[in-house]
């Protein structure tokens, strides 16, 4: 990004639009897109003093990448190379130019970056595999699975208060364009709004309007009490389409969002956290891990699971119960009406909790389209391309007499589609078990179980077993 410069404050960009009195009241009439560009309009939406998910960058050696340097394109260059990882699981690789001269002076530059980067949500960083650190004055940038940094330039950006809130704009570019800006459902929203947020993102449509948009957004819905009411109207009256485009997405905003019990996310003071305020599944509405229910109907004759973990960002988990008990598709609830929520539940041969997947989406929309499709007495299949729940893409839940029941579930985390929610270190928490205890908890009572203990191969990164 190239980012133009001339609006900084709300106060300079109500210049750009009048007032008009209508029937109704005031209302903003806009002469032109409110801003010059969005990363200047408020210092204070990521500071500093915000906390950060960054724990550490371990040196890994010298290696040879290809690095885009904006003062002379693409190059090689022998990088000074840390791994970077952070408290929500993500990591990446920052390569600093060899012009830094030694590892110590490089692992600064690492460091502080990594720190800084750790300020922003997780979904924002859902695919920043590497960084490029370099010398020079130049923008900054993001794509490529990257972030690129100017270390001349981020002195000008501190300066201004305004490095995190780049940074945001650059890593919308490289987590949120690849997946959004061409959807057409952004489109719409695009096309529906009264205007674009910044003349930047008018100039280039298809190409700076997510990024542009995104930290007006972030900062109306997750720190509205940092900006003025003057800017938050701004916001809200001028991409109301596009706010609710990306409130339909359901970003994990961690660590912007303060830790909560039923946010899906493990953190401190918690033993699990399945995504939800349920109390007769697994993991407690307190977010207490509990043992396998006592009461489950477990008469599959044949069931399986498999948990690969091989890949990171390429994480699946594949789950079928089959030849199970006679069941008549009111045994699992009715999802396609808004009346059913459902924990797949993993115990270890201990009765430990291994991790969770749930799908809490009765009557919600997937793509346009219904989630769960009513199946009529042969029961209900749920499908979400996007994986937003728990990673879940497909749910079959299947009735009929006896032998002839069948549970498929499927998950997978796919961060070049953007697929990210999957929790990931069930195969590490089953490693070493001797079998696995799987258990479908409805909400409001029912509860299907698979008992695994023909272990084909338990490894750290990969469980497969079946009965």
């Amino acid at each position: 990004m190239n980012p133009p410069r001339g609006i900084s404050t709300a106060a300079l960009a109500m210049s750009m639009f009048v007032l008009a009195i209508c029937a109704g009241g005031p209302s903003l009439v806009y002469a032109a897109p409110p801003f010059h560009g969005t990363i200047f309009i408020d210092q204070d939406i990521i500071t500093p003093s915000d906390p950060t998910l960054f724990l550490n960058a371990a040196y890994t050696g010298r290696g040879q990448r290809l690095m885009f340097d904006r003062r002379s394109g693409w190059i090689w260059n022998d990088a000074y190379l840390f791994q970077a990882a952070y408290e929500d699981g993500l990591s990446a690789e920052i390569q600093v130019n060899s012009e830094f001269e030694s590892v110590d002076a490089a692992e600064v530059e690492a460091l502080k970056y990594g720190e800084v980067v750790g300020r922003l949500p997780t979904s924002l960083r859902a695919r920043v595999e590497t960084f490029w650190i370099h010398k020079g004055v130049h923008p900054f940038g993001g794509g490529n699975d990257n972030l690129l940094v100017h270390t001349g330039q981020a002195e000008l950006y501190e300066a201004a208060g305004i490095l995190e809130e780049t940074f945001v704009h650059e890593a919308a570019h490289t987590s949120l364009d690849p997946v959004h800006a061409d959807a057409p459902q952004w489109i719409a929203a695009q096309n529906s709004d009264p205007d674009f947020i910044s003349t930047y993102a008018e100039s280039y449509p298809g190409r700076e309007d997510i990024a542009e948009s995104f930290l007006p957004y972030l900062a109306l819905r997750y720190r509205p009490g940092r900006i003025s009411q003057e800017l938050a109207d701004i916001i809200q009256q001028t991409i109301p389409n596009r706010i609710d485009y990306f409130d339909a997405m359901e970003f994990d905003a961690y660590p912007i969002v303060s830790p909560e019990c039923g946010n899906g996310r493990v953190e401190s003071g918690e033993a699990c956290d399945d995504g939800n305020a349920i109390d007769d599944d697994c993991c407690s509405a307190t977010c207490m891990a509990r043992p396998p229910a006592a009461t489950c109907r477990s008469d599959w004759g044949k069931a399986s699971v498999q948990v690969a973990e091989t890949r990171f960002g390429r994480e699946r988990i594949k789950v079928d119960f089959k030849k199970g008990p006679a069941l008549a598709a009111s045994d699992f609830g009715d999802p396609a009406n808004a009346s059913a929520a459902y924990s797949l539940c993993f115990h270890d041969a201990n009765d430990n909790l291994a991790g969770a997947l749930t799908v809490d989406r009765a009557g919600e929309a997937c793509s346009g389209e219904p989630c769960w499709r009513n199946l009529g007495t042969r029961g209900f299949l749920y499908k979400d391309r996007l994986a937003a729940s728990h990673g879940v893409t497909r749910m079959r839940l299947v009735a009929g007499a006896a032998g002839r029941s069948r549970i498929q579930i499927r998950a997978t985390n796919n961060s070049s589609k953007g697929q990210t929610t999957m929790p990931t270190g069930v195969a590490s928490a089953l490693a070493g078990s001797s079998r696995a205890t799987l258990q479908l908890h409805l909400q409001g009572g029912g509860c299907f179980e698979a008992v695994l203990d023909d272990v084909k191969r338990n490894e750290p990164t990969f469980f497969k077993a079946g009965n």
